[in-house]
């Protein structure tokens, strides 16, 4: 009899421990089904979230639920709605979410929904990707592509060159960027796998810039370690502690000249790049056009063109920016945008952003920027949206 006791007084709490769970289980899959938000994850995994830090900036990025930055947002559209497709000058890197000029053009225009759907190292061509999936899903009244001076425009000629059997190096990229799932998590989003949606992986920029920056100084040859040698001390120190983005000591010590490459119309593969620039522009304004929505080309500014103070950060950096700043970087992607029948707006030269407006060592906007360029483009498109 005494051992049965304990037997029971064992059996109880299991029973009412598993009750519990059954019962939290159920509650979950109502929740889902009823209360829980959209989901999707249409640039990044929903909920997820990036911890960024560099000499210059620390923060944490939080995704949405839709796979995004910004506040969570429903699928079905209860307001107007402008997309906005882009890279990191769009997404909004290095700086805080209010801070990016996609929540300060939100800012100055309530009545309309401004979604961020920016990714950093994108191009043109991954814009269009992503406008397939997106339009048809969010069906914006507007769609905002920024195209970013130069180097949309050289990610295309080095595209086109290696599709042409030239050879041209390769980033170094280091996978492995969440946070792997452990048993547990395994175990517990089996049993709540909607309340776990909020629990999204986590990056570590820094991890996997460490990473990058020493895959890259393996691939180095003797030549390849001079130019990196005559980058300044402090660039080599932050690249080799995971607090500089590798892609620009990439980009410097396999392409040095690429702001004057890019902006050099002379140069046959840039002249071809604005033809691929071009047939990408005419995809989106069709995939517009089949859903009633319009769509607006921006040149986004960008370092040393019309800001001859930032030329002595680039060349600290191993770029070959003297001159660069007398350019017309604009030039190219005007061109391509009149050429496909696309309405384009490009900062007037006074409001373009000037050494102040960029990190110097990182190169994107700092919150500064932002603001100088959600100022320039809020004035045209109130004359577009009102």
């Amino acid at each position: 009899m005494k051992n049965s006791g304990g037997m029971f007084r064992l059996t109880v709490p299991l029973l009412v421990a598993a009750a519990l769970i059954v019962a939290a289980a159920l509650t979950d899959r109502a929740t889902g089904r009823y209360l829980m938000p959209d989901r999707a994850d249409l640039v990044f995994p929903a909920y997820s979230r990036a911890h960024h830090q560099s000499n210059e900036f620390d923060l944490t990025v939080r995704i949405n639920n839709l796979g995004f930055r910004g506040p969570d947002v429903s699928i079905a559209k209860k307001r107007k709605r402008i997309l906005l497709l882009g890279d990191s000058f769009t997404f909004g890197w290095g700086v805080e979410e209010h801070e990016t000029w996609a929540q300060l053009l939100q800012m100055e225009f309530p009545d309309w929904e401004i979604l961020n759907l920016g990714r950093g190292g994108t191009h043109p061509g991954d814009h269009v990707q992503l406008a397939r999936k997106a339009i048809p899903l969010l069906r914006p009244d507007l769609v905002i592509v920024g195209v970013l001076q130069a180097n949309d425009l050289h990610q295309l000629m080095r595209i086109i060159a290696y599709e042409r059997g030239q050879r041209q190096p390769m980033f170094p990229e280091a996978g492995g960027d969440a946070e792997g799932p452990t048993a547990l998590h395994r175990f517990t989003t089996r049993l709540f796998p909607n309340l776990m949606h909020f629990r999204g992986a986590r990056v570590e920029i820094r991890d996997r810039w460490l990473r990058e920056a020493e895959l890259l100084l393996t691939t180095f040859s003797a030549e390849d370690s001079a130019r990196y040698v005559g980058l300044e001390q402090q660039n080599r120190d932050a690249f080799e502690k995971g607090l500089l983005n590798p892609s620009l000591v990439f980009e410097a010590v396999y392409f040095p000249d690429a702001h004057r490459a890019a902006a050099d119309t002379a140069r046959p593969l840039l002249r071809d790049a604005m033809v691929r620039l071009h047939d990408y522009l005419v995809e989106m304004r069709q995939l517009c056009a089949a859903h009633g929505t319009a769509l607006l080309a921006v040149g986004l500014p960008n370092r040393p063109y019309g800001c001859p103070d930032c030329v002595p950060d680039l060349v600290g950096l191993g770029y070959a920016a003297q001159g660069c700043d007398t350019l017309n970087a604009d030039l190219p992607f005007i061109s391509a945008a009149q050429r496909a029948g696309v309405n384009y707006f490009t900062v007037p030269a006074q409001q373009i952003p000037g050494r102040a407006d960029y990190y110097p060592m990182d190169g994107h906007w700092n919150p500064s920027g932002h603001r100088k360029f959600a100022r320039s483009l809020a004035s045209h498109l109130s004359t577009v949206l009102l």
